[in-house]
């Protein structure tokens, strides 16, 4: 007696089914086809689908999305053949949207969260110092410079104000250099320099023994001006001097002698035009004007600036 067995086609047992970090839908993650569990002993060939359509050139078991398949439905179909015949097996798609995006990676810190500052008091002679200048980031060195507006004028962290920079202003800045020449720079905010003040009269005549001068004064707040006069003729003559500031509208006199550099101190209020009146008395000192002109050394010395030396002429 003869026995004989019929090959069977291969069946299916464990259906195929995608695998792989790209079953999460986001491009850049790659799928595998597993091909499941068969009976009949097959061998397996392998296509990948978009949409339903064969993808050109994807026969294996791996399959690396693309931009082209944002959006779309990817699939991995199973052929098990024998000598019997062949059984296809199709898995269920996996839609893929947008590509995976890494997170940026931290980006360094770099630059000034706060401007640095000026410390100390703004007078000729007194020592400022650039301080403060928050930076972020790993830097070598900052470098402080100063300006006089807008001008470098000094280099380094102090600086000492000079007569020059009365009624001007003043800064300091903070500069980094990074390696490959990127600069960043930070000014600090303007201060005004010392009171500056200009002798604005120079030459009076005295009318009923009174020579009227005026000073003007620049300055951040007010201005005290020091008027020293040295009278050319001989004898002795009385003055009185008077200072009024034209934004406050009010004034206050004293009472001094002028003699030989004899001197009368000039308090003004905010910054302007003080007018200084002096008022020359005695026979003497009016002929003598009358004569040849009273000749007045005066020296303007605004508070915290530098003194201003002029000589005015009066003539009677």
């Amino acid at each position: 007696m003869t026995i004989t067995y019929e090959r069977l086609k291969p069946s299916v047992d464990v259906a195929p089914s995608l695998q792989g970090p790209g079953v999460s839908g986001i491009l850049g993650n790659h799928l595998v086809c597993d091909p499941g569990t068969w009976s009949e002993l097959p061998t397996f060939a392998f296509a990948w689908l978009r949409d339903g359509q064969p993808i050109a050139g994807q026969t294996g078991t791996r399959f690396d999305p693309s931009d082209a398949d944002a959006n779309r439905q990817i699939a991995c179909e199973v052929t098990a053949s024998n000598v019997a015949g062949s059984t296809i097996v199709r898995t269920p798609a996996v839609r893929f949207g947008s590509r995976a995006v890494a997170p940026p990676a931290p980006q360094e810190q770099f630059g000034f969260s706060a401007p640095p500052s000026i410390a100390g008091k703004v007078a000729v002679g007194s020592t400022l110092t650039c301080s403060g200048g928050v930076f972020q980031g790993a830097v070598a060195q900052i470098d402080r410079a100063w300006l006089r507006d807008g001008a470098q004028i000094a280099s380094g962290a102090t600086y000492r104000v000079a007569a020059a920079d009365a009624g001007r202003a003043l800064q300091c800045s903070a500069t980094v250099v990074r390696p490959g020449g990127l600069r960043v720079v930070a000014h600090s905010p303007v201060v005004a320099g010392p009171p500056r003040v200009t002798l604005l009269t120079r030459s009076v005549t005295v009318s009923k023994g009174v020579a009227p001068l005026d000073v003007f004064c620049v300055a951040a707040t007010s201005c005290r001006v020091t008027a020293t006069a040295t009278a050319a003729a001989s004898g002795r003559s009385s003055a009185r001097t008077r200072s009024r500031s034209r934004s406050r509208g009010r004034g206050r006199a004293r009472r001094a002698v002028l003699a030989r550099a004899s001197a009368v101190r000039v308090d003004g209020g905010a910054p302007g035009t003080l007018k200084l009146a002096l008022t020359a008395a005695g026979r003497a000192a009016l002929r003598a004007a009358g004569r040849r002109g009273l000749s007045l050394a005066v020296t303007l010395a605004p508070q915290d600036g530098a003194n201003v030396v002029t000589t005015v002429s009066v003539r009677r």
